[in-house]
């Protein structure tokens, strides 16, 4: 049955307290969080390492897609690199979807399920679906606001019919979760510390200074074109060496994004540089 009061707020995106009930639990069809969204899943340069890594100690995740995964969004507000997962059509019992790359068709149980290749490592907006986190003001002098919503009406606020083929796990959603719960469930701190730097000390960092794209409220500001923007998102996409013991990845992810930010003059002026260069 579905829930009325859910399917209103996805459709008003309507902000949410912390507080608020979030009756979700996930059922795992993959069909709306991974398929057929109107809006780009951005992947920062933190959780682009951990994926890499996560597909380097699970080289059989590999085998379960091919392609490239990840585009450029030259349109992205901030005028900076930054990656998002590629869609694009993915043949599903008989229908035609468009869905992440990562996502693949299993045999469970003599069924087909749909499953993330990358889920462990997979990227912040994916971890809370169905709550939407709008950042307003994390680059620039905007003063920050952020907000969350419900991004889309989602199977996994209703009880599942008994037949339903349902995740290992599941329990039915409840009244009692709240949006907070949800939140702390799907990101730890380690990995929100992650994000919040790459927006605070390094994007807000290279903002400040002019070094990006013209966006549309910084349009003259701007001292990255086409070329080097496309050097600089070599250095900032970068792969560090995997560490032998996942519980340095932290540390090695941390030191990474420390060097965007302390060595970032250089950084940015041997982009510029290399992207004038012309070889014959």
């Amino acid at each position: 049955m579905v829930n009325e009061k859910m399917l209103a707020l996805s459709k008003s995106h309507t902000p949410l307290a912390l507080s608020d009930a979030l009756p979700f639990s996930c059922q795992g069809c993959g069909h709306l969080c991974c398929g057929n969204l109107s809006t780009p899943i951005h992947v920062m340069p933190p959780e682009y390492i951990r994926i890499q890594w996560y597909l380097q100690r699970n080289p059989a995740a590999r085998d379960t897609f091919s392609g490239n995964p990840f585009i450029y969004d030259l349109e992205h507000i901030s005028g900076l690199p930054y990656l998002k997962l590629n869609f694009d059509s993915f043949s599903y019992q008989g229908q035609l979807i468009c869905a992440c790359s990562f996502l693949y068709a299993s045999t469970i149980d003599a069924e087909s399920v749909l499953m993330c290749a990358i889920h462990p490592a997979r990227p912040h907006t994916c971890r809370i679906f169905p709550i939407g986190m709008v950042t307003d003001g994390w680059y620039g002098n905007k003063p920050l606001q952020t907000s969350y919503h419900i991004m889309s009406y989602c199977p996994g606020f209703e009880i599942p019919d008994p037949d339903m083929k349902i995740i290992a796990g599941y329990l039915p959603p409840s009244e009692k979760q709240t949006v907070q719960n949800w939140l702390e469930q799907q990101m730890d701190s380690i990995l929100h510390e992650e994000m919040l730097f790459h927006f605070f000390e390094v994007i807000t960092y290279y903002h400040h200074r002019g070094w990006h794209l013209p966006t549309y409220e910084h349009p003259h500001q701007a001292k990255l074109d086409e070329a080097s923007y496309n050097e600089l998102a070599g250095v900032f996409y970068e792969i560090p060496p995997l560490p032998e013991n996942p519980a340095d990845d932290h540390t090695v992810i941390m030191q990474h994004l420390k060097h965007f930010r302390d060595d970032a003059e250089t950084i940015v002026n041997d982009a510029i540089h290399r992207s004038k260069l012309s070889f014959f």
